[in-house]
């Protein structure tokens, strides 16, 4: 029920033994709980990246709009690496958003934003989320080349340097992260 989930297994240091948890209790918190659920995902500030996948998008999910408001600022503000799987991402930026659903501007020590690309279909263009059995395997991210970025959404990178400009030119403190296409593997397999 809780919408907010990790297909990563727990960290194997966390259920080793007593000393090597409390270690690795200052590296990992219990994060991302929500108003109906308590945290459950253990969350290393320093390595790990906060995925939005593709069926988070759907008129199906609400996965999205209720992480925004059960997040607070603190919490946005501690997250440096986000990847997001959404194919026409970039015709939706509005007053800092991605969608209107994930407000970057928030997130002030935001150091990496991924865009997860996906093959295109015959038409030339990226297939939506149809909002079938969401995608839950483990994920594995891959860059893509000079020519892979082209191919697979270079055409977006102009919005996404003026949408960072815009949230810059509002917010002089807002660090513009570093922004780049990648594509996924789930459970080895490419999507």
């Amino acid at each position: 029920p809780n919408p907010f989930f990790s297909p990563a297994a727990l960290p194997a240091v966390l259920h080793v033994k007593q000393e090597s948890r409390d270690i690795a209790l200052e590296h990992y918190q219990l994060s991302f709980p929500n108003a109906e659920n308590p945290a459950t995902i253990y969350w290393n500030l320093a390595v790990d990246t906060l995925y939005f996948p593709i069926w988070c998008w759907s008129q199906w999910s609400h996965s999205i709009t209720s992480f925004e408001p059960a997040t607070p600022k603190e919490v946005k503000d501690s997250i440096q690496r986000i990847a997001i799987d959404n194919p026409i991402w970039y015709t939706y930026w509005d007053e800092g958003s991605i969608n209107c659903r994930i407000q970057i501007n928030e997130y002030g020590n935001l150091e990496e934003l991924y865009i997860v690309t996906r093959e295109p279909d015959p038409s030339g263009w990226t297939p939506e989320f149809d909002g079938t059995e969401p995608e839950m395997g483990k994920v594995e991210f891959v860059g893509l080349d000079d020519t892979d970025t082209d191919r697979y959404g270079g055409h977006g990178l102009k919005h996404v340097k003026e949408a960072f400009e815009a949230i810059k030119k509002e917010d002089p403190k807002w660090k513009i992260p570093k922004f780049k296409f990648i594509r996924s593997k789930r459970d080895g397999v490419l999507v």
